[in-house]
């Protein structure tokens, strides 16, 4: 598990935004399944129809549930792509947003205007219903705005790595740049010599590269490699051999 989890790749994220934006989605999803789920089950045990509202609310709710446990999976295994975590609370958004407005247009809207008193409702289960469809509405758009903040974390996730990402050109006609900690160049062989050679900052590399012409021409030996003052140690010395043999012979 150890060396699992030292190959993960750091996270894009940064940790208190996105952690409390999943944890608002995760509430609002576990508090909108429970309600529908007992409002569903309430209304076949009455015998009557399940408006198609319940059944896209639940449904969304749940595929929040499941798109939350799958990113939490990655982010922890392997580290999460914020463009796919774009992609996958985008989709949600959209059923969110569907899914509370047809909420409040065919269900909520005769609720919402009453109070949840027993002078209304005439029995406690009314009492309850008034309660439940006001949480349930509450939690409904609490799932849109966790998810649209979620979405906005998202892109801007992707436009900071976006700006790390690119890197400064230089002057010439072709990219130039630092990769990998080295300086490079697109331009042809000769201009990408003489282009190392500029930037370089090792003087020794620069001298070296000074001496190097075009491609095929082979290697010009720099000025002063190679060569011989004539008055080192190794003339001195063959002077004096010499003159003792010449001393010798006379």
């Amino acid at each position: 598990l150890a060396r699992t989890m030292a190959r993960v790749k750091p996270s894009q994220y940064p940790a208190v935004p996105f952690h409390v934006l999943r944890g608002v989605q995760l509430v609002s999803s576990v508090i909108v399944v429970g309600v529908m789920a007992w409002f569903i089950g309430e209304l076949r045990d009455a015998g009557y129809g399940v408006p198609w509202t319940f059944i896209l609310l639940l449904s969304t709710a749940l595929l929040t549930l499941l798109t939350l446990t799958t990113t939490l999976t990655l982010h922890i295994l392997h580290g999460l792509s914020p463009l796919l975590n774009t992609a996958l609370n985008a989709a949600l958004l959209v059923l969110w947003v569907l899914a509370f407005a047809m909420l409040t247009r065919f269900s909520a809207r005769p609720v919402l205007s009453q109070s949840c008193s027993t002078k209304v409702w005439d029995a406690d289960t009314g009492v309850l219903v008034c309660r439940l469809y006001k949480a349930v509405f509450s939690f409904a758009l609490l799932g849109v705005v966790g998810t649209a903040a979620a979405l906005g974390l998202d892109a801007w996730v992707q436009k900071r790595g976006a700006a790390r990402g690119r890197f400064d050109r230089g002057n010439g006609s072709g990219n130039q740049g630092m990769r990998d900690g080295f300086a490079y160049s697109d331009q042809p062989q000769a201009e990408g010599v003489r282009g190392v050679e500029e930037r370089n900052p090792n003087p020794m590399v620069r001298e070296r590269m000074g001496g190097m012409k075009s491609r095929g021409q082979g290697y010009a030996p720099v000025e002063g490699q190679m060569l011989y003052d004539e008055h080192t140690g190794y003339g001195d010395a063959a002077d004096a051999v010499g003159r003792r043999s010449a001393e010798g012979r006379i």
